[in-house]
């Protein structure tokens, strides 16, 4: 993974003009937004695509920009709360309101079709080998599942998301940026996912587990025999 600076347009001017452009381009259709922070505006960002660019605003003051590469092709994009992420034929994109450009992780033509979870803080993506998540703060974080290892349902929050696999329940929290997982034991079966926007819980056949998004950390209580 690495964080790919491209151009970034600062200052009363350079916004200004970029964002008469961007209006521009949006009234006239030649540009495509996607945002849906529920949150106010100065807590946002918003994710356009202009041309063969992909150009992310925060807070409305700054902007930064990634270029697609020849003959490649966005497949989905998401922008909420401090958060966005686009997913393109080759590349998974993401960025956060204090980043300083665009994270890059390459898809591996092993890895299946990458499947996408947003919350306001952080922006969750698995794909059959990886877990790729983008906090509120920094850079994009890559978690490689083990052999064999497979996601079996997952899901995000506004501060967390959660993969549960065929091994362990893996808690990742936006506000810290961390991971933390709890095995499953053998003979243990999966049975629920459930996500807040504070806190998610794993049910199994022996166990509840909960993940709480603002410490990073799982608790697990035993559940009565059926």
């Amino acid at each position: 993974m690495r964080v790919r600076p491209g151009r970034r347009f600062t200052g009363a001017l350079g916004t200004t003009a970029a964002l008469l452009l961007l209006g521009t381009l949006l009234a006239t259709g030649e540009a495509r937004a996607w945002n849906r922070d529920p949150g106010p505006a100065l807590d946002s960002i918003g994710i356009f695509e202009v041309h063969r660019d992909l150009i992310a605003t925060r807070d409305g003051r700054s902007m930064l920009t990634i270029r697609l590469e020849n003959h490649e092709d966005v497949v989905w994009r998401g922008a909420r709360g401090r958060v966005g992420a686009v997913i393109t034929d080759r590349r998974v994109l993401t960025v956060s309101q204090t980043s300083a450009g665009w994270s890059e992780v390459r898809i591996r033509d092993d890895e299946g079709t990458p499947i996408p979870d947003l919350g306001g803080r952080i922006a969750f993506v698995r794909t059959e080998k990886r877990l790729i998540w983008q906090p509120a703060m920094g850079s994009a974080r890559v978690l490689r599942l083990g052999a064999g290892e497979r996601v079996l349902h997952s899901d995000a929050g506004e501060n967390l998301a959660i993969a549960v696999t065929n091994r362990r329940a893996i808690g990742v929290s936006g506000r810290l940026g961390v991971s933390s997982h709890r095995d499953i034991r053998a003979r243990e079966r999966f049975r629920t996912l459930q996500v807040q926007d504070g806190a998610g819980a794993v049910e199994t056949s022996r166990r509840l587990l909960v993940f709480s998004g603002s410490r990073g950390v799982w608790t697990a209580d035993p559940l009565p025999l059926r």
